[in-house]
């Protein structure tokens, strides 16, 4: 747990230095080179330090030891501001969609000079560390909310490219492609923060786990002891990004209870050691 907040601080800090920069670069270049795709751009930048500060604390509050208020541990806080963080986002895409609403009904659109042009350039680049430099912990830490964070980086990549190019042909006489390439920017925040709905949903609902691991815990089960007849009842359900397992077997009823104890014991413990993803296991034994 040390090493994972460790990490999230880490990206944390980079995140929010490198996104301030750039989005004071774009802003202030679209501003005064008269580009709102760059713009639309920059509030991006600008809203992905507040994603930053919402991610680190959804890592900071699920890495907290169980405590007498929350006995099965504070993991499902990161589902619950990933939440948070997919209707900001949408938020967000809802203002830029707005501003290329503006932009198309403009009658008077000012060709953006060669500023925004380089902003963009500079954007891509630093866009393309965050994005693989985050998603690098992210896979290191197995959190959905970094993960979010660093595809979100990805498309601002694209976003980028899209100001890159609006910018260009706009300088080359066709305005229309500023607000048309703003639309692209709002559509990839829509995308992102629909995947990040959906998979917090499926983080505080209870989900159960994945077929195969539940394969794997059948197997285990019966590798234990010989004594174990069948599994009567297998049940799985998601707790943030590992699974609580109840499991019934059935083992003979002239067993002793201490006999039988040690079997239930060993199950458990196999399982639990064997199986990362499996956080508890919680076995009741049958006599057949």
């Amino acid at each position: 747990m040390e090493k994972r907040l460790d990490y999230a601080k880490r990206l944390s800090i980079i995140s929010l230095t490198t996104n301030l920069f750039l989005s004071a670069i774009k802003i202030i270049s679209g501003l005064v080179g008269h580009s709102s795709v760059i713009i639309a751009d920059g509030v991006d930048s600008l809203s992905d330090t507040i994603t930053t500060l919402i991610a680190y604390m959804g890592v900071h509050i699920a890495s907290k030891s169980a405590d007498e208020s929350h006995p099965y541990g504070h993991e499902r806080f990161e589902a619950i501001l990933s939440k948070i963080l997919a209707l900001f986002l949408f938020v967000v895409a809802l203002g830029i969609l707005n501003q290329a609403r503006i932009e198309f009904t403009d009658p008077n659109r000012n060709m953006p000079t060669l500023f925004p042009l380089i902003a963009a350039l500079i954007s891509i680049v630093g866009k393309l560390f965050l994005s693989g430099y985050t998603m690098h912990y992210a896979k290191l830490m197995d959190s959905s909310i970094y993960m979010a964070d660093g595809k979100n980086y990805l498309n601002d990549v694209l976003s980028s490219i899209g100001s890159l190019l609006g910018i260009y042909l706009a300088r080359k006489g066709y305005p229309i492609f500023q607000p048309l390439f703003t639309l692209v920017i709002a559509g990839f925040l829509f995308k992102i923060s629909l995947e990040l709905y959906v998979e917090s949903i499926a983080d505080l609902s209870d989900v159960a786990a994945p077929p195969e691991v539940l394969e794997e815990i059948r197997k285990i089960t019966f590798e234990c002891d010989q004594c174990i007849e069948s599994i009567d009842l297998l049940k799985s359900r998601r707790h943030g990004k590992r699974y609580y397992v109840d499991m019934e077997i059935c083992l003979r009823g002239d067993m002793s209870l201490y006999d039988a104890h040690a079997i239930a014991h060993l199950v458990h413990d196999q399982i639990e050691n064997q199986i990362p993803e499996v956080k508890h296991c919680m076995i009741h034994v049958n006599p057949c």
